[in-house]
């Protein structure tokens, strides 16, 4: 049996119908973006914690953290979590 975190490739491929909405993505954009979204999920970072990607490019991962995080937190959201977030979580490096 498969380890619970893997999975299925058939729920990370887009519908072409979602990719109307925005004209500039390609499919493998999209089923990259579907596939960070789950890695996020998966990993559950919260407020507190370092977020760091070592080969950020873009920082679609985190991006995706970052709202992730901030979904999370909701309405109850101090001001110091905010800073946190913003401020003292997310770090990426590119080499290239």
């Amino acid at each position: 049996m498969p380890p619970a975190y893997v999975i299925k490739c058939q729920e990370l491929i887009p519908h072409q119908r979602g990719l109307k909405d925005k004209p500039n993505t390609t499919p493998r954009q999209k089923v990259i973006s579907e596939i960070i979204r789950a890695m996020v999920r998966t990993v559950k970072p919260v407020v507190g914690e370092t977020v760091y990607d070592p080969g950020c490019g873009t920082g679609g991962f985190l991006a995706q953290s970052y709202e992730y995080m901030k979904e999370a937190l909701g309405a109850d959201t101090t001001a110091d979590q905010l800073e946190t977030l913003k401020h003292r979580t997310f770090y990426g490096r590119e080499i290239v």
